[in-house]
Formats: C-alpha cells, sequence, structure tokens
C-alpha cells in the first residue's frame, strides 16, 4: 500500500491529469503488450524466470486466495468476475483441501451431544 500511495502522489505531480495511477506520460492507460515486454519480461529476466505470463499471477493470487479460505464472493469480485459461478468453475480445485476442514466443523457444530452420564450409572 505504501507503493501503491507514493506511486499515486507521483502521477498526481507528473500533471496530465489523469486519475489513473499506471499512465504513460502523457496520463493515458498503458497497452498490456508494452507492459508485458518492457517491464514484466525485463524482471523476468533479471530474476531468472522463464515461462512466466503476467496473466499466470492472476491465477496463483485467486488459487491462493480461494485456498486461504477467502469469500468466493469477494475472490469474484477482486477478478472482476460477473458470478461466483465462473470463480469456481475455474478455481474450484483449490478449495478441496478445504472438505476436512468443513466436515470437522459442521461435525462439532451438528455432530451427536454427549451427555455426562450420571454417576450412579456406572
Amino acid at each position: 500500500l505504501q507503493a501503491l500511495r507514493r506511486r499515486k502522489a507521483a502521477a498526481g505531480a507528473e500533471g496530465h491529469g489523469s486519475p489513473f495511477i499506471f499512465t504513460t506520460p502523457n496520463g493515458t492507460l498503458l497497452d498490456r503488450n508494452n507492459v508485458r515486454r518492457r517491464h514484466f519480461a525485463e524482471v523476468c529476466k533479471r530474476e531468472e524466470i522463464t515461462g512466466l505470463r503476467p496473466h499466470d499471477l492472476r491465477h496463483t493470487m485467486t488459487s491462493h486466495a480461494i485456498a486461504a479460505g477467502l469469500s468466493p464472493i469477494a475472490v469474484a469480485q477482486r477478478l472482476g468476475h460477473g458470478s461466483t459461478r465462473r470463480t469456481l468453475d475455474q478455481y474450484g480445485h483449490a478449495m478441496a483441501g478445504q472438505q476436512k476442514e468443513a466436515a470437522a466443523v459442521l461435525e462439532r457444530r451438528l455432530g451427536p451431544r454427549r451427555r455426562a452420564v450420571p454417576q450412579n450409572r456406572r
């Protein structure tokens, strides 16, 4: 957040009047192909990462968010999906590990209640 705040302040000082944080020098929106070639590819090269696409970062973030238990509604909104169905159809595999946890929670909540056995019945 601090880096984004600094960038937002710098963007405001650039004088182009654009409300966007990341723009070209004259304030227009960035072209994704230029960003990929000029910036993303450079970072990957410097860090010796091969075969990574910017969209892979989106998939990674989404899989981790779902696996961490974030609400599918919040994840769908973050991705710009119109419904959670699209998100869950594409990323439901990330929830597989949550089945044991869900069963345990339901068992604790709905499982049989154990009563204390009266002393004289032991």
